[in-house]
């Protein structure tokens, strides 16, 4: 795995449909609260809003987009903002048992090269104690 790539997997005793549609949902009421005239989310769905930053808790002005949507598989967005992006990916995999593992990622690429070397200090903390 990358270095700029955060990642959590967990299973869930869940048919795989039954966690999409969960996720998905989730997704559009927030995409939803920002855009009253979405009804459905696919590929190339956008909205643009504020950000809080979790450092600064200053407002920062930027776009979410729907990048890759397979029903069943996977979800991705796009988050971009002044200082970077993050892409955002949701895979499913499904097991024989009837069992879905959900394989969370953050891809985080920053336009100053000192945010990314602080990010992937931090990462690295992050994949010891999260990362399985």
């Amino acid at each position: 795995m990358r270095v700029d790539t955060l990642q959590y997997k967990y299973q869930m005793n869940a048919p795989i449909s039954r966690v999409y549609q969960s996720i998905y949902l989730e997704q559009l009421t927030f995409f939803q609260t920002n855009d009253t005239q979405i009804v459905q989310l696919t590929e190339g769905t956008q909205i643009s809003r504020n950000f809080v930053t979790k450092t600064q808790r200053l407002p920062v002005p930027g776009t979410i987009k729907i990048t890759s949507l397979i029903k069943n598989k996977i979800l991705q967005m796009e988050t971009a903002y002044a200082s970077g992006t993050i892409l955002q990916t949701y895979e499913l995999r499904e097991h024989s048992t009837g069992k879905t593992k959900v394989v969370y990622s953050e891809k985080n690429t920053f336009t100053e090269m000192r945010h990314q070397y602080s990010f992937i200090a931090v990462g690295l903390l992050y994949k010891l104690s999260y990362n399985n």
